[in-house]
């Protein structure tokens, strides 16, 4: 389990540049449409979350069967760096 996911459970994390304490939240995206990370280059326009797979990326939070309301995943921020850590796969 790595450092993350560790904290997600203490409910705490540092940033991982400056080391200071990162507020904790959520990577919201409305709809029930998926959230995923591809990389750049990679083009969005994916018909199934396997698509995404099968291009390298990863799928953060799941689409829900009827896309209604939203999905999410537990994510820290860091004002002063402006980075987001965010955690996927887990339970929510």
């Amino acid at each position: 389990m790595g450092k993350a996911a560790m904290e997600e459970k203490q409910g705490t994390a540092d940033c991982p540049t400056c080391g200071r304490p990162m507020a904790r939240g959520r990577i919201y995206s409305s709809q029930g449409f998926s959230l995923e990370f591809l990389e750049d280059g990679v083009d969005p326009l994916f018909l199934s979350e396997d698509d995404v797979t099968r291009a390298g990326g990863v799928v953060l939070a799941p689409r829900r069967m009827l896309r209604v309301g939203n999905i999410s995943c537990p994510a820290w921020h860091c004002p002063k760096c402006r980075q987001v850590v965010l955690a996927y796969g887990g339970d929510e």
